[in-house]
């Protein structure tokens, strides 16, 4: 409970020193990846919606127009229908399958066989665009709750060869699009990135220094309106 009340106490403070900005500028995300992973960090749904509850409810009663973000569950990527009233963006993960996204991540515990995609990501296991569509239902039923929905995190790790990873890449992007889904890239310039990321088999475009992934680049901009 005491834990409970300081972060309320955070996020009213938040609400206090930036009222007055406009939510173009500043939006509020309360909890990066909430999950529940016993027994270093218990956190059951119950729990997580209560806390969440109360906190919208404390920074709406000092700025009602305030954007607020919250994060999926466990770890981002579980849609929360209990959440759907609260008048909140709900942030979802572009990470499925993991077999793909995360292959030989370093931090990652379970060892992943080379993967293909479309086609066998584990043995016995196909996914294809119709399993990204069938992945992101739960999210689909909770905008039509009255949610808004923003995919706040996806990309693809560097050890699984770029026309993988590319064919894989088009179809959850264009699965964003078909739902008319914002989406962010994880990250600009890095492992998971449009600059300078590694994949093997990349062709790259020299722009000022930076090795850009150009037909990543494009890719990521077709979501635009």
């Amino acid at each position: 409970e005491e834990a409970q009340e300081g972060f309320v106490f955070l996020w009213e403070y938040f609400a206090r020193k930036y009222k007055g900005i406009s939510s173009r500028e500043l939006s509020f995300d309360l909890v990066n990846e909430p999950a529940n992973i016993p027994p270093s960090h218990p956190c059951t749904r119950d729990d997580h919606q209560k806390v969440i509850r109360k906190t919208i409810g404390a920074i709406r009663a000092i700025d009602p127009e305030r954007e607020i973000v919250i994060d999926g569950f466990d770890g981002g990527g579980t849609a929360l229908p209990e959440l759907a009233d609260v008048r909140a963006i709900h942030s979802g993960r572009g990470y499925f399958p993991m077999q793909v996204s995360h292959y030989k991540a370093e931090w990652v515990k379970a060892e992943f066989e080379k993967p293909q995609y479309p086609g066998e990501v584990v043995p016995g296991w196909n996914v294809d665009i119709q399993s990204l569509r069938d992945y992101y239902k739960p999210w689909k039923e909770v905008e039509a709750a009255g949610a808004k929905v923003h995919i706040g995190e996806f990309g693809c790790y560097n050890k699984i060869e770029n026309d993988i990873a590319m064919r894989w890449l088009t179809d959850l992007i264009t699965v964003f699009n078909e739902n008319n889904w914002g989406y962010s890239l994880w990250n600009f310039e890095g492992t998971f990135g449009v600059v300078n990321h590694g994949r093997p088999g990349t062709v790259y475009e020299d722009y000022h220094g930076m090795k850009v992934d150009r037909p990543l680049l494009e890719l990521l901009k077709s979501g635009l309106k």
